[in-house]
């Protein structure tokens, strides 16, 4: 068995053992965030994390990739004020990629899943939407879904452009800034992400969870963030090779699952 079929075949698994529990019993919420040399956004988008999470129950998973800004900085003086149960600082030496670090953060939140369950993935320099934490567990509790996806706004230099829950599903083009997971879709190692690739890793993981039976649903006019889609990301590389790289290596894999 290759290690797609390993992924796959535990997702499925973890599908069918959840299919008929109340995941949604406590309403408790963990915001996980990775951030590397963030300082420009972070404060910013700090606080309208705060203004989402007022009244509501949640912590804060924090992971620090080496920033050599005042990113560490900004996340301590915030975790002094804010109104989260907890706020967990993780700092990282050397990851070897994006996927690593998140799947880091998803793994220390597993102790916290009992009363939090709610997964809410927010990215350094996206702002959140006011309503989407109560809004998309509303509509997950509604809908039973382990994983449910919200309205976004596309962010550029040079435009503004309003993404549906529904188109997302539908081409599998969005973050997990959109979304709800629920912790039961987390593996035991915590390793949700594929961290086989450097990017694109996001879009990945909704292709293994379409292939594993696992079913995303849309929320009805929640929106979530203003995705900022700036260049020299690490999505939108300034490097043309390592960006051409990434993205033909993503679409191995992909082609890989499409012939599962």
């Amino acid at each position: 068995m290759n290690d797609l079929e390993i992924r796959t075949d535990n997702f499925s698994r973890i599908n069918e053992k959840t299919q008929d529990s109340n995941i949604w019993a406590k309403h408790g919420f963990q915001v996980s965030m990775l951030a590397k040399n963030s300082e420009e956004w972070l404060s910013d988008v700090l606080q309208s994390i705060e203004v989402c999470m007022q009244d509501t129950n949640w912590v804060m998973i924090f992971g620090n990739d080496n920033s050599s800004d005042e990113t560490l900085s900004i996340i301590e003086k915030f975790s002094k004020k804010t109104h989260a149960k907890k706020v967990d600082i993780l700092n990282f030496k050397k990851i070897k990629n994006v996927s690593e670090g998140k799947n880091n953060l998803l793994l220390e939140g597993k102790k916290y899943e009992k009363d939090f369950p709610g997964i809410l993935m927010s990215d350094s320099d996206d702002i959140i939407s006011a309503g989407r934490a109560r809004g998309l567990l509303n509509q997950a509790i509604e809908k039973k879904s382990k994983i449910i996806v919200g309205d976004w706004i596309y962010c550029d230099e040079k435009k503004q452009k309003y993404k549906s829950s529904y188109s997302s599903i539908k081409k599998l083009v969005f973050g997990p800034w959109a979304t709800l997971i629920n912790s039961c879709l987390i593996p035991e190692d915590g390793k949700l992400f594929n961290e086989t690739v450097n990017a694109h890793e996001d879009l990945l993981l909704w292709q293994e969870l379409r292939v594993s039976g696992v079913n995303m649903h849309p929320a009805d006019k929640v929106l979530t963030c203003y995705y900022n889609a700036r260049p020299a990301s690490l999505s939108r590389p300034s490097n043309k090779e390592v960006k051409s790289k990434n993205w033909k290596h993503y679409q191995s894999i992909k082609s890989r699952l499409a012939g599962m």
